[in-house]
């Protein structure tokens, strides 16, 4: 279960500058939220997904698909890491090297 971690407001740049790259956190309403591992029958689930997707999306070249952990940006006070993630080739201008501005997906 996520939980709220601190009380002061966090944004994209602060949990840069202040936590290590490979941390799963994410930022909801300038809230730290702590994410933690999921299970076994989870990782379970997301792999078969990733397969299944995954295989769909190349074979018809659809566009980009990522897994966890990838930065979403909504604004600096909502940043997400979405388990699995497509985006089009509509919106792959939306890619950047380390995040994604994200103003449609």
């Amino acid at each position: 279960m996520a939980m709220i971690l601190a009380t002061e407001k966090w944004t994209y740049s602060d949990m840069l500058a202040k936590l290590p790259a490979e941390s799963r956190y994410e930022i909801r309403n300038y809230n730290l939220i702590d994410m933690p591992s999921p299970t076994e029958k989870y990782q379970d689930l997301q792999f078969k997904l990733t397969l299944l997707l995954g295989n769909h999306i190349v074979s018809n070249r659809l566009g980009k698909f990522y897994q966890a952990p990838f930065d979403v940006i909504f604004d600096e006070g909502n940043t997400v890491q979405p388990d699995l993630l497509f985006v089009s080739n509509e919106n792959k201008d939306i890619i950047k090297e380390r995040v994604f501005l994200v103003h449609q997906i």
